[in-house]
């Protein structure tokens, strides 16, 4: 680590970060971090959706058993964060390969509430970034670096 922070990827910010992940494609939809000790699921959310119906979204795929499992829940900003690959793959995205989720933007489940708008924040893959979403509440004065209304969930969970 340098700086007391893990040397994730950030176009623009950090692009000598390369975090160094350790995937193993478990076949059923998951991949495993072995450096994180996180599962993931390969693929995202079917649709783009509010921050509120993304979090109703992974208390129905618990619901469900997805996968199998019962524990889901949305990354924080420096779990997605480690997926970030320091080039993008044939798809254009800054994530390897083995996951699906394409050139797109991700909820994390970390966000603020600010004087005047709840900010939340996402990770976008198309552009290997990090950016701001100021809630429905309005912008005040607020740097929002980019506006996301809606994006996908990509579900996390303890390996072990």
């Amino acid at each position: 680590m340098v700086g007391g922070h893990p040397p994730f990827f950030l176009k623009g910010k950090n692009d000598g970060g390369d975090f160094p992940n350790q995937f193993v494609d478990n076949g059923d939809g998951t991949v495993t971090d072995e450096t994180t000790g996180l599962m993931w699921e390969q693929g995202v959310s079917p649709k783009r959706l509010v921050y509120k119906k993304a979090r109703a979204y992974v208390k129905e795929r618990n619901r469900k058993r997805y996968l199998g499992y019962t524990d889901w829940r949305m990354p924080t900003l420096e779990e997605l964060c480690s997926l970030l690959e320091p080039r993008p793959n044939a798809s254009g995205a800054y994530i390897a390969p083995l996951f699906r989720s394409g050139r797109t933007s991700c909820w994390t489940s970390d966000y603020y509430v600010g004087h005047r708008a709840t900010v939340y924040y996402v990770v976008d893959f198309a552009r290997g970034s990090i950016d701001q979403f100021a809630g429905s509440e309005g912008f005040g004065d607020l740097a929002i670096t980019r506006f996301y209304e809606k994006c996908v969930v990509k579900l996390v969970r303890r390996a072990r």
